[in-house]
């Protein structure tokens, strides 16, 4: 893979709460996120 491409396609979805999902590509001590909300996500603050 291209070092400044993120292959998201491959990478497994994590759900943190209700509502939030996202993927992570972590290169080189920084990492990158794909958030994705849903309607069933309520602000927990």
């Amino acid at each position: 893979m291209h070092p400044n491409k993120a292959d998201f396609s491959a990478l497994e979805w994590e759900f943190p709460m209700k509502g939030v999902r996202f993927k992570r590509y972590v290169s080189g001590g920084k990492q990158l996120r794909l958030v994705e909300y849903s309607r069933d996500f309520v602000e927990p603050n």
